[in-house]
């Protein structure tokens, strides 16, 4: 049998912009959400919103640290190709139910200049 060395690569995978988060409260965007945070601003704050009626939540990229959440790792010279949000509190908030982990997509609202992610409502008590 012959082994040979794996070299690991970091390439781009073409995907839709999504975030996955944690039970814990941690929100982790992939590189295609963080490259398109990256295209709006290179942000160091963010706001969320929340839609009860629609169960959509709103993230917002902004300057200040009023009432804002830190975002880490964006940086135009971070090695890290994803971004973090850090919130348990706000899943709180929102009410929603036990859950490992979820992963959701991303959509860029134009109009309110927001991300926006739906939550389905089985994870609501």
């Amino acid at each position: 049998m012959a082994f040979k060395i794996f070299t690991r690569k970091n390439e781009h995978i073409n995907a839709e912009p999504e975030v996955l988060i944690t039970r814990y409260g941690k929100f982790t965007f992939n590189v295609t959400a963080t490259e398109k945070m990256r295209d709006k601003d290179i942000v160091k704050f963010t706001i969320l919103f929340w839609d009860d009626e629609t169960k959509i939540m709103g993230i917002r990229g902004v300057d200040s640290e009023d009432s804002a959440y830190p975002v880490y790792r964006l940086s135009p010279e971070s090695r890290r190709k994803r971004f973090q949000i850090s919130s348990i509190v706000f899943l709180r908030h929102i009410k929603i139910g036990e859950f490992y982990r979820l992963k959701l997509p991303v959509v860029w609202n134009e109009q309110e200049k927001l991300f926006t992610i739906s939550f389905p409502e089985k994870y609501f008590f």
